[in-house]
């Protein structure tokens, strides 16, 4: 197929989405972006399905196509949404009461259990990723590892990049719905939790969340403290902050390729990694002293 009938309505690292001139009710992902194949956009096709079945909400995964040599997925497209991204950023005096609904959306999602047979395991993905990565020393390897043994294999639902775009409501209904599951997997909810973390709290990825966002430093703060206190009253969680701030390492090893930033960023992520290891369960230690 080629894009004759579509008009563009969005544009992401990995892919770009288009709506339908001739029917409101559907929309297409094209995913043209080198960071991700063929499979990436069979993989996401198939966990929408999964996830469906599963009773989480979120938009039906129509057909898998080939656009202009691009693979893409036809998806039942919610005509009236927006996503908690743009809902916070246009009225930020909300911002408290999305955050709760993001808080109440993502406790039901980690309630969930799931068929570790149906998923794949976060932890086990992400240390083959790790240790099948060149810019990855032996040493940094270990630590990232023994971060990784301190969570539990709980087959429990992750989203898999928890931040605030990743949720559309629906403005006649109210429904929210779950978005871009191609990183849906299953373990500790920490996972996702530092994921979100990372783009609220931490310094280097605020940078990343005031644009993803569209939230300013303080109001991505306000965003992350009214999750926390929603999340910890809806799963009975402490120590939130502290927690995710140790582990947020472990949403950093996906984003950073040390083989492009040469030595002096790999013996500094070195480093990090191992402090953040051989930190004592319980002392306190913020992620942005050390950076």
């Amino acid at each position: 197929m080629t894009l004759e009938g579509w008009v563009k309505s969005g544009a992401g690292a990995t892919a770009d989405s288009y709506n339908c001139t001739s029917d409101p009710h559907i929309m297409l992902k094209v995913f043209n972006s080198s960071l991700v194949g063929p499979q990436y956009a069979q993989s996401e096709f198939g966990l929408s399905e999964k996830v469906s079945a599963l009773g989480l909400k979120t938009p039906r995964a129509l057909e898998l196509v080939d656009c202009d040599g691009f693979p893409a997925i036809i998806y039942e497209r919610i005509v009236q949404k927006r996503s908690i991204s743009r809902l916070c950023a246009s009225n930020p005096e909300d911002i408290d009461r999305w955050a709760t609904v993001f808080a109440r959306e993502s406790a039901a999602l980690h309630a969930t259990v799931c068929q570790p047979d149906d998923f794949v395991s976060r932890k086990e993905q992400m240390l083959k990723f790790v240790n099948g990565h060149k810019g990855y020393r032996e040493r940094t390897k270990a630590g990232i590892a023994a971060l990784a043994a301190g969570l539990d294999d709980t087959p429990h639902c992750l989203h898999g990049d928890l931040q605030t775009g990743n949720i559309i409501v629906d403005s006649e209904t109210g429904t929210a719905y779950w978005i871009d599951l191609g990183s849906f997997a299953w373990g500790d909810p920490m996972y996702d939790i530092a994921c979100l973390y990372f783009f609220c709290k931490h310094p280097i990825g605020r940078l990343v969340g005031r644009k993803l966002c569209h939230l300013s430093f303080r109001r991505l703060s306000q965003f992350w403290n009214a999750f926390e206190r929603e999340y910890s009253k809806c799963t009975g969680a402490s120590g939130l902050a502290e927690k995710a701030s140790r582990y947020v390492i472990l949403y950093l090893v996906y984003t950073i390729g040390l083989e492009n930033y040469g030595r002096i960023a790999t013996f500094a992520f070195d480093a990090y990694i191992n402090r953040l290891a051989a930190r004592p369960r319980g002392q306190s230690f913020l992620m942005q002293r050390f950076i």
